[in-house]
């Protein structure tokens, strides 16, 4: 893919960036531990992408179906359990991602600014 045409938003951690295109893939570069590498969820970011939130640290990008793919600084594999949990709502709150589950819990991804 390319930086050429499609760009619909540019979105950003502290060292990398993620472009959402019209076709709904996502194009990343920068520092790879803060997102820049992508190459982990290349395969669920390819396409059918509809928004992409981030902080600091991490991406998480928004498929058509609601599931999230989180990558960057996060604890991926402690994630992974919760992706078909049943995703509420996803929004961002200062330098934390926060999940509400369907089932009433919620799940943090990122680092405060104040640290942990």
């Amino acid at each position: 893919s390319s930086l050429a045409s499609g760009v619909v938003k540019i979105f950003n951690t502290k060292l990398a960036f993620a472009a959402l295109k019209d076709d709904g893939s996502v194009i990343t570069w920068g520092n790879g531990v803060y997102g820049g590498n992508s190459v982990v969820v290349k395969n669920l970011i390819d396409s059918q992408v509809t928004d992409i939130l981030s902080n600091g640290f991490s991406f998480v990008a928004i498929k058509s179906d609601g599931r999230p793919v989180v990558w960057g600084v996060s604890k991926q594999a402690d994630i992974s359990g919760f992706i078909n949990s049943g995703i509420k709502s996803v929004r961002v709150s200062g330098e934390i991602i926060i999940f509400e589950l369907t089932n009433g819990n919620q799940f943090h991804v990122g680092i405060p600014a104040s640290g942990i």
